[in-house]
């Protein structure tokens, strides 16, 4: 099951959570140097929002990416 939630900040910023409910990431994987299809998607997104990313420590596997409204 994937889930993907965005909520508008106040500070006219966004706030994007993508998570699943898998195995999660396997105990020392540095997702940050890694090139699988799943978080290269990821990156590219942030990059392309000109956002951040930080992993969130859930069940599965969660990502939250804070980015500006890209529309002004």
């Amino acid at each position: 099951k994937i889930q993907i939630e965005l909520n508008n900040k106040s500070n006219g910023t966004f706030e994007m959570t993508v998570k699943d409910n898998g195995i999660g990431l396997p105990a020392g994987f540095s997702w940050e140097d890694s090139t699988t299809l799943g978080i290269e998607l990821i990156k590219t997104l942030v990059e392309q929002v000109n956002g951040t990313i930080e992993k969130v420590d859930e069940p599965g596997t969660a990502f939250k990416i804070c980015f500006q409204d890209i529309t002004k």
